[in-house]
This record gives structure tokens, C-alpha cells and sequence, in this order.
């Protein structure tokens, strides 16, 4: 997923329906009907399209990278960013994206985001650290040190070769995270990313790279 800068002014504007959802199972189809349609997409060029150019204009010039949605959830303001499969109504999200206009303790976040307890509480759910990059997808600055979880089970019917890994850029009060000790229910969670990754290569990085870590959710 390419970085973008969308303005803020534009993203806290905008409001929307109460709830949000957290599943590579959902499709372009089902993310439409639960938000609306999208506001704005960004093309593999890296350039920003807002909904009525790309489908006069963009559509016929470019291939969509992204699609940019905006909402307001539990009281803050929520950009996602969502890459999909293909350009099918029924494709499957690939990667997903959450940057809130606010950081939220890892101890609130359930109330902030309950549609994801199914994956904090998954039973095949792993939480890790590593320093390694795990993500390039993050839009914020980002602390030496990531948190992670794997959910090593499909993300999708049919999709059977990948697991579902949730990448949380986090942060201290104002500070970079540059230790894993230094990680507890106090710790801010800035964005997060949900995205499928190989089955085979997580496992490889869950037994080498990946430090397991308590569960603090």
C-alpha cells in the first residue's frame, strides 16, 4: 500500500456510520454496504483521485492501488486505506489499513474497536515484537520497536496458504518505543495494519525474527 497524505481537515470532517469491520473475508461489495462508498482513490502512480474524477476520468487513465474511506468510530475520527484483489465487487480486501486522529491505549482499544476482540482473541492468535520491518504500509512515523499478532488460520475460504498478521505502529506518552520492555496496557497504539501474509513465511518469522510478548489487549 502506498503512503499518502491525505488532509486532515477533509478526513475529521467527514462522518459516518458508528461501526467499522476488521475481516479479510469482507469484499469491495460488503465494505460498500456497510460504510457507503469510497471517497477517494489512489492510483498506482501514487496519485490522489477523489471518487467522482476517478470514475469520469481516472478509471479510463490509471489502475486503482488503494481506496481511501472515512469515518467516525466510538468518538474519533478514522481514515482506512484498503487494498483489494482485484477491481471486482467480489474481490477480497488484501490489506487494510486504520490511522485514528488520535492515539489510543492498548487497554481502551477494544472500545474503541471491538469488530477486532475476534482477532485479538483468536485462539490461534500469537503476539509478537520485532525490529525488523514487519509492514510498509504505515502511514505515521514509526518506533524502532513493532507489535504484532498472528492469527495463523485462513483469512478467507479458499485461501488456505495464508495467515491474517495485525501490525500495530505503537508509541509511548510522546515518545518512540525502542525497547520491548517498555511495552505495557499504557502503551499507545497510533495506526494498525491488517493484511494476509504466506502461511509459510510467518511461520519462519514467528520461530526466528518475532519475539513472542505477553498478551496486553
Amino acid at each position: 500500500m502506498k503512503k499518502v497524505v491525505v488532509l486532515s481537515v477533509v478526513m475529521f470532517m467527514l462522518a459516518f456510520c458508528n461501526v467499522s469491520f476488521a475481516n479479510l473475508n469482507d469484499t469491495k461489495g460488503s465494505i460498500s454496504q456497510t460504510y457507503g462508498e469510497y471517497h477517494m482513490v489512489i492510483d498506482d502512480d501514487n496519485q490522489l483521485w477523489t471518487k467522482a474524477d476517478w470514475e469520469t476520468k481516472g478509471v479510463q487513465k490509471a489502475q486503482a492501488s488503494a481506496y481511501v474511506y472515512y469515518f467516525n468510530h466510538n468518538g474519533i475520527g478514522v481514515q482506512m486505506e484498503v487494498q483489494y484483489e482485484s477491481e471486482k465487487e467480489n474481490a477480497l480486501v488484501r490489506t487494510q489499513r486504520f490511522t485514528p486522529n488520535s492515539a489510543i491505549k492498548i487497554k481502551d482499544f477494544r472500545y474503541y474497536f471491538p469488530e477486532l476482540v475476534v482477532l485479538l482473541d483468536a485462539p490461534t492468535g500469537e503476539y509478537f515484537t520485532t525490529d525488523e520491518i514487519v509492514t510498509r504500509d504505515f502511514l505515521e512515523n514509526t518506533s524502532p520497536i513493532t507489535l504484532g499478532l498472528l492469527v495463523k488460520s485462513p483469512p478467507a475460504p479458499k485461501r488456505e496458504g495464508y495467515y491474517t498478521l495485525v501490525a500495530f505502529n505503537i508509541e509511548g506518552e510522546g515518545t518512540l518505543i525502542r525497547n520491548r520492555k517498555y511495552i505495557d496496557p499504557d502503551t499507545y497504539v497510533r495506526e494498525f495494519v491488517i493484511k494476509r501474509v504466506w502461511r509459510s513465511e510467518a511461520s519462519e518469522k514467528l520461530n526466528a525474527a518475532w519475539t513472542p510478548i505477553k498478551k496486553f489487549f
